[in-house]
């Protein structure tokens, strides 16, 4: 937290420096200023956070130490904290970015709500007049126009554009196309680390079905106890309310099963669907197409193999270093 807070501490400081030099410029209708200022802004902003991303990767480790962090969490403390010094150019461009919508807000003549004692009479300036709890009224403006289309701007112009910027940005993440492959080499490794230790392996899908089924029997249980009490305070039948409440719990279990059997099944039907399309495209193609299509793919499953291969040899040497990071505190 307290090395977080420096990144923090800097890129409000950017966003109250920014906002106030816009502001200035808008509302003086100085617009060839406001562009510059926001073209500095944001490139200062761009250089100011690749020299602290670069520092902070260099000094992670120091930092950690200077703040007396425990050896047993300092690998995955470091781990974390580059992974939110990755993060900081988007830190820096979120708080600048509000900076420069603060600036918009308050150079167009932006009212804030005011707090009074006695509720004022209707005008056509107020928008609305909310009674709060501690006897004072909120009084909510209406904006003048030129407020209105800072906010569209802002909220309709710059939210469009980021999506499209983001959507951009994440056409490279392959974080769901290497998924199985990193839960595979994860149930590998758990499976190994419970068989060293002469522990009975248990697969995760089945521990987790096999808590469910504890968690349902306690509830079962807790349930027929109090069923039996409430049948003895209102002298009513338990065998009877014990078969029909049953009765609805074996209904209920039967819609799961067949809910999971038609989703199990819309899944495989949607599989062959794929599948048939993709044999139906491959014949309409000539084989010129065809091999050239094949000859695509091959190289796109290349470039997805020895892309999965870097990581994985970065995630081993992580596992690796934090494996001996653990050792050395254990031996202590």
């Amino acid at each position: 937290y307290p090395i977080t807070m420096l990144f923090i501490a800097v890129a409000m400081g950017s966003n109250i420096g920014c906002s106030v030099v816009i502001s200035q410029a808008f509302g003086a209708r100085d617009y060839v200023r406001m562009k510059t200022a926001v073209t500095t802004t944001y490139i200062a902003c761009a250089v100011l956070s690749v020299v602290l991303s670069v520092a902070g990767f260099l000094t992670s480790g120091p930092l950690l130490r200077m703040i007396q962090t425990p050896e047993n969490i300092f690998a995955d403390g470091q781990l974390y904290l580059n992974i939110y010094i990755g993060g900081v150019t988007f830190l820096f461009l979120y708080n600048i970015c509000t900076g420069i919508f603060n600036a918009g807000l308050s150079a167009s003549g932006y009212l804030a709500p005011e707090n009074v004692m006695t509720a004022p009479e209707m005008t056509s300036a107020y928008q609305k007049v909310i009674e709060n709890g501690d006897g004072t009224f909120s009084i909510i403006f209406n904006q003048p126009e030129s407020v209105r289309t800072v906010l569209i701007l802002f909220f309709v112009g710059v939210e469009a554009a980021a999506g499209i910027v983001y959507a951009l940005m994440l056409m490279g993440v392959n974080v769901e196309r290497t998924l199985p492959l990193k839960q595979a080499i994860i149930r590998a490794r758990m499976e190994e680390e419970a068989r060293e230790s002469g522990e009975e392996w248990i697969p995760p899908e089945t521990r987790v079905k096999l808590e469910q089924e504890k968690l349902d029997e306690e509830a079962e249980e807790a349930y027929r106890k109090e069923l039996k009490a409430r049948c003895e305070r209102k002298g009513l039948d338990y065998e009877e309310e014990l078969e029909r409440h049953l009765a609805t719990v074996q209904e209920k279990r039967a819609k799961e099963a067949l809910k999971e059997e038609k989703a199990a099944a819309k899944a495989a039907q949607k599989k062959e669907k794929a599948k048939a399309k993709e044999e139906a495209r491959l014949a309409s193609m000539s084989e010129e197409k065809r091999a050239t299509y094949e000859e695509r793919k091959a190289k796109k499953a290349a470039r997805e193999e020895a892309s999965w291969e870097k990581e994985k040899e970065r995630g081993e040497a992580n596992y690796r270093k934090v494996k001996e990071e653990l050792a050395r505190y254990e031996a202590r």
